[in-house]
């Protein structure tokens, strides 16, 4: 399969593999300290207060801008159906948490990656932030749970609509199913725009008791 459709890096265009060791090291990460729904200046954790109480979101992590490499590796992924970009796109993840020292608050968290809706699945053949989600869980043994939350309305695709949109689209999309649900979680999808997926699946856990919801995503954009 290499010899027939040879890897090659995204950013170099070196064969070989899909991001060479080289361009990992450029790859320029984003601060903690503004937040990613509003754009506010803050001290820490990726989303202001005032977003906080309106999102029900507690954290906000992301690796870097969409607009780069990076960002079209998670095209390939999701478009060209490159499974194996998974493990590298969790690798840029990680190396983000690690940056923000956020290691030690991921320990007890119960990992959920934002569904798809089972046309969409049944479309692409998987689920790109579930696969980003198994490899992540890796270096902080967390559980990664796709029983728990279901996306009950098929929706447009957000990158498609404007602002406005994208919020009247994913709105009331997301299920917590019966049963106990922990306390703790992280969210995982593989962009965050406009933030409308990750409040509308927040306030649908924290509706049924989540105390703590992290949201984690590879691309800003």
């Amino acid at each position: 399969m290499d010899y027939l459709f040879p890897k090659e890096c995204g950013r170099c265009h070196h064969e070989g593999e899909y991001l060479c060791s080289s361009c990992f090291s450029q790859i320029e990460y984003l601060p903690k300290n503004y937040c990613f729904l509003c754009n506010r200046p803050i001290g820490e954790y990726g989303i202001c207060q005032n977003c906080q109480k309106s999102s029900g979101i507690d954290s906000i992590i992301i690796a870097t801008k969409y607009n780069n490499f990076v960002g079209q590796l998670v095209e390939k992924l999701k478009y060209q159906f490159i499974e194996e970009l998974s493990l590298i796109l969790a690798k840029i993840l990680n190396k983000q948490i690690e940056n923000w020292n956020f290691s030690r608050w991921l320990e007890d968290f119960v990992i959920i990656p934002i569904p798809l809706h089972e046309k969409r699945f049944i479309e692409r053949g998987f689920n790109q932030a579930e696969l980003i989600a198994k490899s992540l869980r890796m270096p902080y043994n967390n559980l990664v749970r796709t029983d728990l939350l279901r996306r009950q309305k098929y929706t447009d695709q957000q990158a498609k609509l404007d602002r406005l949109r994208r919020f009247e689209n994913v709105g009331n999309a997301f299920m917590a199913t019966e049963g106990h649900l922990p306390t703790k979680v992280i969210l995982l999808d593989d962009v965050l725009t406009t933030g409308a997926t990750f409040i509308s699946a927040t306030r649908t856990l924290k509706e049924r008791g989540v105390e703590t919801v992290i949201c984690l995503a590879i691309c800003h954009g």
